[in-house]
């Protein structure tokens, strides 16, 4: 009887210390993430001024998803900031709202592409706009990005990404900005949840009118 318990526990901490042993790529990343088509969950941004370091503070929830990036500020004001490939999306506190098209202007356009990809997972498209950096261990995972485009690299620095691996599984937990003026903006995720398609309402925060 002793023998089979430890023969049952020796095959337990084999089977762990196998799970656990794989150390993130950059690829299992990039996969990872683009197989959540759609991501949910809470934020908190802490965005630090460059010259008096003063942070400024707030929460909210926010949508990853192949239509688009979006962040519902809930404190200190209720606001909604929306990216997708061809437009900017803003709703204002009092309920105001506005859609830059950004399709004829490449800038902003490469800016979006770009926002997108980085949390679609697009390897290729992260390969051709950024020096890459990443790093593991056996339980999380780290993302370097430094624009090649000097417009770009004019007013954004370094975009780190980072998260947990665990079983396998490959989340975004945290994203810092560094901007070229010598400011940052950092972002928590967290209470992530996975799903195939946008709700309705959720649609309608990335519509055009």
């Amino acid at each position: 009887m002793k023998c089979s318990k430890y023969l049952i526990c020796a095959l337990f901490a084999f089977a762990a210390a196998t799970v656990f042993a794989e150390k993130a790529t950059l690829d299992s990343v990039c996969t990872s993430i683009a197989a959540h088509k759609v991501t949910t969950g809470s934020f908190v941004q802490e965005k630090t001024n460059g010259k008096s370091k003063r942070v400024l503070k707030s929460n909210g929830t926010f949508i990853l998803s192949q239509e688009g990036v979006g962040l519902s500020t809930v404190k200190p004001l209720k606001t909604f900031q929306g990216i997708t490939q061809t437009s900017l999306i803003q709703t204002n506190p009092d309920g105001s709202r506005s859609v830059i098209d950004v399709s004829n202007n490449q800038m902003y356009k490469s800016i979006a592409q770009i926002i997108v990809s980085l949390f679609n997972g697009d390897r290729s498209e992260l390969e051709k706009n950024f020096s890459i950096q990443f790093t593991a261990d056996d339980s999380s995972w780290q993302m370097s990005l430094t624009p090649k485009d000097k417009t770009i690299a004019s007013s954004v620095g370094t975009i780190t990404l980072g998260g947990s691996s665990l079983t396998g599984k490959t989340s975004i937990d945290t994203l810092v900005i560094d901007n070229a003026s010598g400011g940052k903006v950092a972002y928590t995720f967290s209470e992530q949840k996975y799903k195939e398609v946008l709700s309705d309402a959720e649609k309608a925060l990335f519509a055009k009118k």
